[in-house]
């Protein structure tokens, strides 16, 4: 009996298999039937239309690839599948769950959820994700109902081969603007959606511009360890404009804008030079900004008017390091990563009047260190 069961299985392993040239072949299975494989068995399905998955398929131990070789086909119902392939041009449009856990190869084919809340998943390794172009990715266009997210489960780098339908000069575009985030550990999910995040001219002391042609979603920032990987395919003509290119994000559509560096920077992407701790990414143009000292203490005069040490903009980098000598050279006062509440808590008044120096290390994550120096005069009204 055993015999005669594996001897069917291998037999409709053969049949799921179907080659390019058997178009017209095909696996019916009736109504309420249910199929189960034993452990390692491999199917694969080479699809020329549609996938449906209306019967109770038990895959759970088996090794099932599907390759989409169809022009426009359609993805229905609940899938665990180790392989899925897109190697023809046109829309697959997804309802349903999916999920991946070896193998996902973009090379032709748009897949399109029909809903957000249709979940695509990929579990399997890095080296597993492949592809990826103008005619091939996920597409995070929105439904009507909202913006679809690809998502990844793993640890370490994870890429999310996303994309979606522009507006260009010349007309409507599907582009593949992908991204890929250095290290996370769980599940997060990412999308990309052709619209204005509402940055632009929000923060002028630190940016010449912010983009307003894209911005890339985070669902759960929590995973995220590392710097993120932005693609600037599409934004040729932004790149040209006045200042540096970097990384900036936000905690919510028209919010405050922070810049998160560029480690990294090429034709095709930007690297932050620290993790996003926000949600909403996109790019900008940032300024060559330095802090100002302050030169003047008047801790016995007006109260909250210049009675301790004020540095301007030294809160829009990573790291400080603040040191306060007197004139001859001898250490006073240093603070590791200054802030004015910082200051508050140190008795100024306790300083006799005369010049001093402050010397400020600071800098951005992942670039050279800066530093400043500044006479600082102390100036007793009574």
């Amino acid at each position: 009996m055993n015999k005669i069961y594996t001897n069917c299985l291998r037999n409709l392993a053969g049949l799921l298999t179907l080659m390019p040239a058997l178009t017209n072949a095909q696996v019916i299975i009736g109504s309420g039937a249910s199929i189960a494989a034993s452990q390692d068995t491999q199917i694969a399905i080479s699809a020329p239309s549609d996938l449906n998955n209306g019967s109770a398929f038990d895959f759970s131990t088996t090794i099932l690839n599907v390759d989409l070789v169809g022009a426009d086909q359609s993805i229905a119902g609940n899938f665990v599948m180790a392989g899925l392939s897109f190697s023809a041009s046109g829309t697959k449009t997804m309802t349903g769950n999916i999920t991946v856990t070896k193998n996902l190869t973009f090379t032709q084919g748009i897949l399109k959820p029909l809903s957000p809340s249709n979940k695509f998943l990929y579990t399997g390794p890095e080296g597993g994700l492949g592809g990826g172009n103008n005619d091939s990715f996920f597409d995070c266009t929105d439904t009507g109902s909202g913006v679809p997210a690809f998502y990844s489960n793993g640890s370490g780098s994870r890429l999310f081969p996303i994309g979606a339908q522009y507006t260009l000069p010349a007309g409507p575009a599907n582009l593949y603007t992908p991204a890929t985030l250095e290290e996370i550990t769980g599940e997060t999910g990412m999308s990309v959606v052709p619209s204005d995040l509402g940055l632009d001219g929000k923060d002028t002391i630190e940016f010449f511009s912010i983009n307003n042609q894209r911005y890339w979603q985070i669902t759960d920032i929590t995973p995220v360890k590392k710097s993120v990987k932005l693609n600037l395919n599409g934004l040729e003509d932004y790149l040209t404009k006045e200042g540096t290119i970097t990384v900036v994000q936000t905690d919510a559509i028209a919010g405050e804008p922070t810049n998160i560096g560029n480690s990294a920077s090429g034709d095709t992407d930007i690297k932050s030079s620290s993790a996003p701790t926000a949600s909403y990414l996109t790019i900008g143009k940032e300024k060559k900004l330095k802090i100002r000292i302050r030169d003047l203490i008047t801790p016995s005069g007006s109260p909250g008017f210049n009675d301790v040490l004020t540095i301007d903009y030294l809160d829009k980098f990573s790291f400080n390091h603040v040191t306060l000598l007197d004139r001859w050279g001898v250490l006073i006062k240093e603070w590791n990563d200054f802030t004015v509440e910082k200051a508050k808590s140190y008795d100024f008044s306790q300083l006799g009047a005369g010049n001093y120096i402050v010397v400020v290390e600071y800098g951005k994550t992942g670039e050279k260190k800066m530093v400043e120096q500044q006479m600082v005069t102390v100036l007793k009204t009574n």
